[in-house]
């Protein structure tokens, strides 16, 4: 995963940008309560009181609460008109158990700017640590009042309405904080307290085994007492400047149709052939799966962007996708091949061997109809990966932990004719995996937690037609995930803005020579800080397309003709498209399928002029491969 370095000025260091990014890492199924993410907070502030105030961030969230402290200090120091910093030094002090300048830097904040939601809300976790059960019910719910859809905030005002035997308000705050978030059990057993004591016993059972069965099935897990588990609002607040566009650099992609060439066979399916990328050996060099008319083959990077044939991994003429994920959490990935008729489980044995999964492995050999196109999820939060396919027929296999799967496709709501491919993001912020399906028709479907997908019908002005390729992206970096398309007819390419979770909306985009779009990615290949789009498909005359468009703070350009002008003539008929850092030298390259002959690979020639991050993500119990980790910067 390779992410831009984006600098503030001149004096904005690579390493605070690393810091932040490294501990900033959150798993998007988490059972732990709903913490709905912000964009940080543009304010006018110096450059050197923001950069010390977010690395305290930084290191809050790595629990190093001194130094963090010192930090926030600092920032306080260099910009005074910074209040955020004297808040989260606040935090700081009570992540340290030292209540008394805690409060006198809240108190003092509160009476400031009366309407500052966070210092309010961190008012009343020092008083309820304190025993002022009574003073901590009115900042809670002053807080309430101030973040009305903040669930945790309603439960905290529960809680301490529980306390004060107020079971009234009690009930009332739980049961919004319940209506907001379903799957804040910490409010769940705290409405079962309250209706106990109450005297109202029925109510009580049904709250409380709700609670015992959320939590032991690991649906949803209770908040704890340590720093990041008790909202949103008690965590230190990142800032940054007002936004501001990066110049424009000279970037080009530069065709190499040699590297991934040897021994390729022209696709015998037309709608292949797909490709994925994978680190095989862990030697953090990324190599490519090649699919062909042959079947499917590795291609080995030598680190520098140069491919060597590794083994063949199956024979078919009808390979048409793949996905890599270690589905058995042995840190090795694995791979899954679709074909026209099966879904072959290769498993990696190490040093370039697969190994055909067992036919009792629960995924079938062979499928009931055409099969387009694969995708590793984790949808039950379980910590290991479940497996997509898309086709004729939708399918979904859970993982059950034992390198066998079962087929739970009707038990969650997937009887979807004609789909073409699966993406998974977390759509409505609430830290559970959410799935998009191309095909005949386009569907959002929303991860309830339990039981079936919900369908979000909420396209407006009307649902994206014969989808093929779909990507996702925070475009605009509102903090929320918008998608984007390719069509098999106009427009080809359509971007949706995602409004709160709710619906997508959508965006204009500039007018392209694509007239039937295929392949698709996200890239930021100037290392802007802003993702790009790349589509491939077929454009006028029949002719192949390759279309850059260039986010430029949340509007879209044109870039091809100066960025991929050097790519399309090499290419007959593309059709998938993947971005990775393929030649180690920071910044994003491409590599394009082509029904016409072997992969291309587009070499970034000039994105490297701005800085970047590269993160090898890892689980340290389960989901090794850190699939489905969302990282926010």
């Amino acid at each position: 995963m390779l992410l831009p370095a984006r600098r503030y000025n001149d004096e904005m260091s690579l390493a605070f940008v690393r810091i932040v990014l490294v501990i900033s890492m959150i798993a998007a199924l988490d059972a732990r309560p709903a913490a709905r993410p912000q964009a940080p907070t543009p304010v006018k502030a110096s450059a050197d009181a923001i950069r010390l105030n977010n690395l305290g961030v930084a290191s809050m969230n790595q629990q190093k609460f001194e130094a963090a402290l010192k930090y926030f200090e600092d920032a306080a120091g260099a910009d005074p008109s910074l209040r955020v910093a004297r808040t989260n030094q606040a935090i700081a002090q009570l992540a340290l158990q030292r209540f008394d300048p805690a409060r006198t830097l809240l108190e003092a904040a509160v009476k400031e700017q009366p309407d500052d939601v966070r210092a309010w809300y961190n008012l009343g976790l020092l008083q309820k640590s304190l025993g002022d059960a009574e003073a901590s019910l009115a900042a809670f719910t002053r807080a309430a009042e101030l973040r009305p859809r903040d669930p945790h905030a309603h439960y905290f005002a529960g809680l301490l309405g529980s306390q004060l035997q107020q079971y009234d308000t009690a009930v009332t705050q739980f049961q919004r904080a319940l209506e907001l978030d379903p799957f804040l059990v910490s409010a769940e057993f705290g409405l079962a307290r309250a209706f106990q004591r109450a005297g109202k016993t029925e109510e009580a059972r049904t709250h409380m085994e709700r609670f015992s069965r959320l939590t032991q099935s690991k649906v949803a897990s209770a908040m704890s007492l340590a720093y990041g588990d008790q909202g949103p609002l008690s965590l230190a607040e990142a800032v940054q400047p007002p936004p501001s566009a990066m110049p424009a650099i000279p970037v080009t992609f530069v065709a190499d149709a040699a590297s991934l060439a040897a021994g390729a066979t022209p696709a015998a399916t037309g709608d292949g052939p797909g490709l994925c990328l994978i680190d095989f050996n862990g030697d953090v060099a990324i190599d490519v799966v090649r699919l062909d008319g042959a079947g499917a083959s590795l291609q080995r990077n030598d680190g520098k962007g140069s491919f060597a044939e590794a083994k063949r991994l199956i024979e078919a003429k009808d390979a048409v996708s793949c996905v890599a994920g270690d589905y058995d959490n042995d840190e090795r990935p694995d791979i899954v091949v679709a074909t026209a008729s099966g879904v072959p489980l290769l498993h990696n044995d190490g040093e370039g061997t697969f190994t055909p999964a067992p036919a009792d492995a629960g995924i079938p050999q062979t499928a009931g109809g055409l099969v387009a196109g694969v995708t590793f999820v984790d949808f039950d939060h379980d910590a290991d990966l479940d497996l997509f396919v898309a086709g004729a027929a939708t399918a979904v296999y859970r993982n059950n932990g034992n390198c066998t799967f079962t087929d739970v496709t009707s038990e969650r709501g997937f009887a979807l004719p004609g789909t073409r491919a699966i993406t998974a993001s977390d759509l409505n912020n609430d830290r559970a995996i959410d799935l998009i399906v191309t095909g005949e028709s386009t569907a959002v479907l929303i991860n309830p937690r339990e039981g079936a997908f919900k369908p979000l019908a909420a396209f407006t002005p009307s649902v994206p037609a014969g989808t093929r390729g779909v990507a996702v992206l925070d475009f605009d970096k509102d903090g929320w995930m918008d998608l984007v398309f390719t069509q098999a007819a106009a427009p080809a390419l359509s971007l949706w803005r995602n409004v709160a979770g709710t619906s997508f909306e959508q965006v204009a985009l500039p007018s392209t020579t694509l007239s039937s779009g295929s392949g698709l990615a996200v890239i930021d290949y100037d290392n802007d800080g802003s993702p790009d789009i790349v589509a491939s498909g077929i454009g006028a005359q029949n002719t192949s397309a390759l279309v850059v468009l260039r986010n430029v703070q949340g509007s879209f350009e044109d870039a091809t003709a100066t960025v991929a002008t050097k790519a399309v003539p090499v290419l007959k008929q593309p059709r998938a498209l993947v971005a990775g850092d393929l030649d180690n030298d920071y910044d994003g390259d491409l590599v394009v399928a082509d029904a016409g002959g072997p992969p291309v690979l587009l070499r970034n020639d000039g994105g490297n002029a701005n800085k970047a991050i590269r993160l090898a993500l890892a689980g340290l119990n389960d989901n090794r491969s850190g699939f489905g980790t969302k990282v926010e910067v």
